[in-house]
């Protein structure tokens, strides 16, 4: 008798549970998690890379016992990337009303763009 294949894999740590549906992001963006325990998702259009030398990032960590949603540039450095000064980060109350605004968000950028 032949094993039964695997149904689906396990997935790993650094594919959070909770992802969207792919309408509600259809570019497949899952975080990651870090060996700091801090998750992440790179941000970056390919064709702003210059040079694969910066990335942008959302990230969300922990410090000083509150929980932050980071909007920030990247940098290689020795192989690693660091965070640089661009950026911004955003307490869970402000991350919960800048999502709120999505939406118009959305409209605003159509509007702009028939512009």
């Amino acid at each position: 008798m032949q094993a039964m294949p695997q149904e689906k894999r396990k997935k790993t740590e650094e594919e959070v549970a909770g992802e969207d549906e792919t309408e509600a992001n259809p570019e497949g963006l899952k975080l990651r998690k870090d060996s700091a325990g801090n998750f992440w998702a790179e941000l970056s259009d390919p064709k702003e890379k210059r040079g694969g030398k910066t990335q942008k990032r959302i990230t969300v960590n922990k410090f000083k016992g509150n929980v932050n949603i980071h909007l920030r540039e990247y940098y290689e450095k020795d192989g690693d990337f660091l965070p640089g000064k661009a950026g911004i980060a955003l307490s869970q109350e402000q991350w919960k009303l800048a999502i709120s605004l999505a939406e118009q968000v959305k409209e605003a950028v159509k509007a702009l763009e028939k512009e």
